[in-house]
């Protein structure tokens, strides 16, 4: 039986971590050192998040990719009734989703944004738009944003 310096109750040897030496017996018991270990990993939270985020935005060793590709597979994987199926049974948060994504595509004018504005997926027979004219349009929202700036 070994007393632990941190919880101070007595316990096994069994229930104690090994240093890297591979010889000597930790000081303070597995719990112990679990709950230091989540200590120190929610501390460091917010740093790992901003890292990542920064990874992320500079696409750094392919990270944006990667998860785009892990996106398109889990898609695939699950398909296109599992979306509709959880847009029934939550449909505040859907529609919540779709504001996000309608704002996010308004602000950065993306082909999707631009694609829905020369034709409605829902109300247009037209399913395939050329890129020229999509850039067109974007040209067109950039010069109409800029004016409504001047004024």
């Amino acid at each position: 039986m070994k007393t632990c310096t941190v919880c101070g109750e007595e316990k096994p040897e069994s229930d104690y971590r090994l240093h890297s030496d591979k010889k000597t017996v930790m000081r303070y018991c597995n719990d112990c050192h679990l709950a230091k270990r989540r200590a120190q990993h929610a501390a460091k939270r917010e740093e790992r998040n901003a890292q990542f985020r920064a990874r992320y935005a500079a696409n750094a060793n392919g990270v944006k990719d990667k998860m785009a590709a892990a996106r398109k597979a889990k898609y695939a994987k699950q398909g296109r009734a599992a979306l509709i199926a959880w847009a029934a049974a939550n449909p505040e948060k859907a529609a919540e989703a779709q504001r996000k994504k309608m704002k996010r595509g308004r602000e950065r004018l993306s082909d999707y944004y631009v694609r829905r504005l020369l034709c409605h997926p829902a109300r247009s027979a037209v399913k395939q738009v050329p890129e020229i004219l999509i850039e067109c349009k974007r040209l067109q929202l950039m010069i109409e944003r800029e004016c409504r700036e001047k004024r």
